[in-house]
Formats: structure tokens, sequence, C-alpha cells
């Protein structure tokens, strides 16, 4: 009891002098051990309104990377939407992807400002992140905001927090929001099953090198690799549908268009990765060394050029 009520007279009352002796020194302890909320306000604990209740995640996989959103908006024990959009593309050309767990207000605020960063640090994600980050934690107006944020490029995946946090996942995997920690196992798990079935196989087939070995499992490219986590995400979180919104970057490839819908979307439609390798193969096809083909019954009648395959 004296100790909160320490604390409220130390916070209450001008200075700590104006206690008596005998409660100074346990009011101040107090007020330490119980920090103002606006400090705590953008780092890892849930927000005031109860708007952090989501899932976003990030999946890297070879020269790909995908940002996965759910739609729900939840307030208190109510479903307020299911159909938000919380994944964006920023940047010229959409070159930057972000996902961001928090109150809308605030998040939209601070896209903004990362992407006046973007703009202004091209092509430097890391440089804009931190600077962002900087400005986040030290602005007295900022520093209320109450969001968390992935941003994403063809290069790196980054984490920004109100705490002044930029943080690099060390394989390429990062969630955030209420069923964050359950989709980054689950991705986590799906990779690596996926890297030792392709080992496996290349063991078995004496293969090396090939492509399939490269791009690891068959169809587990980072955007399927995404979209089965965040199935298993919204299976164990309540605060998390299944109406979801992905963006994807491939590395040397431009970036392909946005991708909309649940489970059953994804297993309709085909992967980034995927559509860009079916449309970049071309089929095989036998000439003669000129490029011609003989028309038949007649070796000195031509028919022209034959056309090859894999026409778009």
């Amino acid at each position: 009891m004296l100790r909160y009520a320490g604390s409220f007279l130390a916070r209450h009352v001008r200075g700590a002098g104006a206690l008596p002796p005998a409660l100074r020194l346990p009011a101040l302890r107090a007020a330490a051990a119980y920090p103002p909320p606006s400090l705590a306000l953008g780092g890892g604990l849930p927000s005031a309104d109860g708007r952090r209740t989501t899932t976003i995640l990030a999946v890297r996989r070879g020269n790909t990377v995908a940002v996965i959103g759910d739609g729900q908006v939840t307030q208190g024990g109510t479903v307020m939407k299911p159909n938000a959009r919380k994944v964006r593309r920023l940047g010229p050309g959409g070159s930057v992807i972000a996902g961001f767990a928090g109150a809308t207000a605030d998040a939209m605020t601070l896209l903004e400002r990362l992407e006046g960063k973007i703009d202004a640090h091209p092509g430097q994600l890391l440089r804009a992140a931190v600077a962002l980050a900087a400005e986040w934690r030290l602005d007295k107006y900022l520093r209320r905001l109450d969001a968390v944020l992935i941003v994403v490029d063809a290069k790196m995946s980054l984490t920004l927090t109100g705490g002044g946090d930029v943080l690099e996942p060390c394989d390429g995997i990062v969630g955030v929001g209420s069923g964050g920690t359950a989709a980054i196992a689950a991705a986590r798990a799906l990779v690596s099953v996926a890297d030792e079935s392709a080992a496996a196989r290349q063991e078995s087939s004496n293969t090396v090198g090939t492509a399939e070995t490269a791009a690891g499992a068959p169809g587990m490219g980072a955007e399927e690799v995404a979209r089965r986590a965040m199935k298993i995400a919204a299976d164990m979180c309540v605060y998390t549908n299944d109406s979801w919104v992905t963006e994807v970057i491939v590395d040397g490839e431009g970036a392909p268009a946005t991708t909309e819908g649940g489970d059953t979307d994804a297993q309709t439609s085909k992967g980034a990765a995927d559509a860009l390798a079916s449309t970049a193969a071309a089929s095989p096809v036998t000439s003669d060394p000129e490029g011609e083909v003989m028309a038949e019954g007649d070796p000195g009648k031509r028919k022209g050029k034959k056309e090859g395959g894999g026409g778009t």
C-alpha cells in the first residue's frame, strides 16, 4: 500500500522533495518501476484500444520476398471489419512493401513519414528506416504513436518499433501482431522441411545444381510458405482471419501484382515466382541449321521459318 501511495504522490506532487523523508525514497523507486504509458507505446506491449490484434508475416526465400497480412480489425470482443488492408507498397514503382500492426491512424502517419524517408534516400531502405526510427523515438508527438511496422525490399527485411529498434531477421522470416509468433514458427518449419526434402531428392537422384534444388521444394516458394504459415496462424489466433492481402517482390524480375484472398485463393492462384518461371520458360524445338523446316513430300520446297514455343 505504501508503494502505490508513494508512486501516486511522486507523480502528482511537484518533485519528490515535497514528500516527507520517510516516503521520498520509496516514492522514487515506485515511480521508476512504473514508467508512464507513453514510454511503452510503440514497443512490444498491446495497444490501449486493442487494435494490435492482427498478423503480418514476411518470408524471404531465394530471390523472392512475400509479405502477407490478414484483414481482421478487432475492438474488444467484436470484429469491426474483416477485410482491412494492412499491407501496402511504398516508394518509387512500389519497390518497398510495408505491413503494420497497431492503431490504423498511427500506422498511416508512420507510413507517410517512411515514404518521405524512402524518397529522400532512394535505394537505401536501411538508412530510411533508421531515420524514421530515430524521429519516431525522439519526437514528443510521434513517440505516442502505437504501431509496429514491417518493411521489405528486394534486398532486406526490417522490423521498426517505437522504441528505436530496427531489426533484421537472420533467416529472412519476420512476423508481428498477435499471431506473429505462430506464423514465424510455422514458416520456419515449412522452410526447414522443404530444404530437407530438396536435399533428399538431390541425394537420391545424384543431380547437382538443378533448378529444382536451387529453388528448394517444388511449389514451395516464398509466397506459398507465407500462405501456409498464415493459415496455421489463423487457425490458432482468434484475432486473425483468412482474408489475406499478399505483396511479392522478385529481385531482378520486377514487382508482381497484389493478390488478395484466403485459403481458397491459395489453392487456385499461382505464386508470383511460379508465374514468372512459367512465362520465361521456352518450349524445346528442333530445326535445321538455318532455322527452316522442309515441307513434307517435297525436299526442295520450304514452309518457312519455324516458330519457337513459349510465347506468352
